[in-house]
C-alpha cells in the first residue's frame, strides 16, 4: 500500500512539474518573433489618431543624438516625433533596438529626455507641464514606446495591438 501512495506520489509531482514548465514556456511575452516596422506603427498610430494629435516632424539621426543623447548604433530602427512648435509637450517615439540587453539603457535615455522635457515646461506653460509629468514608456521584445500625449492609452493600445497573437 505505501509503494502505490508513494508512486501515485511521484506521477502527480512529475505531471505537476511537467505543467509549470509548460506554463512557464508558454506564457513569456519576449515577442522575440514579432517584426514590424517602427514606421508602420507610427503611421496607424497618427493615422488613427488624426487631428486629436497635434502636428509633429520627425527627427533625423543627428537631431535623436543631440535631443536624447541616445547611441543610434544599438538601435535597429526608430522613428520619434515632437511637435512643430515649441508649445505642446506631445512627444511619441518607437525604437527597436539590436540587442534587448540595451532596452534598458533606452528607457534611461528616454526617461533624461522625459526629464528636459519636464523643466521646459515647468514655468513655460503649466498645462503642458502636467501632460509631461505622466508620460508612457513601455516595452515589447526589442521594441520601446515612448509617449506624452493626452491619447497615451490609445497610442498604447496601438502599439500593443501589433504583438497580439505574434
Amino acid at each position: 500500500m505505501k509503494n502505490k501512495i508513494l508512486i501515485i506520489t511521484i506521477i502527480i509531482l512529475v505531471l505537476l512539474s511537467i505543467t509549470a514548465i509548460v506554463v512557464i514556456i508558454f506564457s513569456r511575452d519576449d515577442y522575440t518573433n514579432v517584426n514590424v516596422d517602427t514606421a508602420d506603427i507610427m503611421n496607424n498610430i497618427s493615422v488613427s489618431l488624426g487631428s486629436d494629435i497635434p502636428p509633429m516632424m520627425q527627427l533625423d539621426e543627428q537631431q535623436v543624438i543631440d535631443e536624447y543623447n541616445i547611441d543610434v548604433l544599438k538601435l535597429e530602427s526608430y522613428i520619434i516625433k515632437i511637435p512643430m512648435m515649441n508649445i505642446r509637450a506631445d512627444e511619441i517615439a518607437i525604437i527597436k533596438v539590436k540587442d534587448s540587453n540595451d532596452i534598458q539603457y533606452i528607457k534611461d535615455k528616454l526617461k533624461e529626455r522625459l526629464i528636459k522635457i519636464e523643466n521646459i515646461f515647468e514655468k513655460y506653460l503649466p498645462d503642458q507641464y502636467e501632460l509631461a509629468k505622466i508620460p508612457l514608456i513601455i516595452s515589447k521584445g526589442k521594441y520601446i514606446l515612448m509617449s506624452i500625449s493626452e491619447k497615451n492609452d490609445e497610442i498604447e493600445n496601438i502599439f500593443k495591438s501589433y504583438f497580439i497573437n505574434n
